[in-house]
């Protein structure tokens, strides 16, 4: 019937600089031919969210929800965020898209990528995180990072090297 489906319980909860970037009709007709299906895919996906009312705006970095904390990663786009979890003395960060070619940019966190909107404040932002996480030891979740994509970095020379976690499937009984 052409409607968009809208969890109905669902509060989606996004940096405001996104939804002010992605959903400008002004910001699409600017953009590149071929980067304008970004700005239609973010109108198909969060849209009917900001028509319901499910859609709930921060800035900066914000206590989301008790140990889940927003913290500005600015350059691949203009709100980009990555998300803190803390609980027992325990920290995960979910980096979202600070890597998309791990082989390339852990050794050289400056290469940036088409996709990224501000390639210089991308490139600031992959460094500052990068050098974060060695220093606080926590997990790091990333996109782009092979399987499981949970790990630890730790210094390599100039550049930096991921140690993913060990992932043993449990769940597995032999016969």
């Amino acid at each position: 019937d052409g409607k968009r489906m809208v969890f109905p319980n669902a509060t989606v909860h996004i940096e405001q600089k996104e939804v002010a970037y992605w959903l400008n009709p002004g910001n699409r007709a600017k953009a590149p031919e071929g980067a304008r299906k970004f700005f239609d895919e973010a109108s198909a996906k969060v849209q009917p969210y900001v028509d319901a009312g499910r859609v709930k705006m921060f800035s900066g970095a914000t206590e989301l929800l008790p140990g889940i904390r927003a913290i500005p990663a600015p350059g691949h786009t203009p709100g980009h965020t990555f998300y803190s979890l803390e609980s027992k003395g325990q920290k995960l960060v979910f980096w979202g898209d600070v890597v998309h070619v791990a082989d390339v940019q852990m050794p050289d966190p400056a290469v940036t990528i088409v996709f990224d909107v501000d390639p210089t404040a991308a490139a600031a932002t992959r460094k500052k995180a990068f050098a974060d996480a060695v220093e606080g030891r926590y997990w790091v979740a990333a996109d782009h990072i092979s399987f499981p994509g949970v790990g630890h970095l730790r210094r390599d020379g100039e550049g930096y090297r991921w140690v993913p976690m060990t992932y043993v499937n449990d769940h597995y009984e032999s016969k």
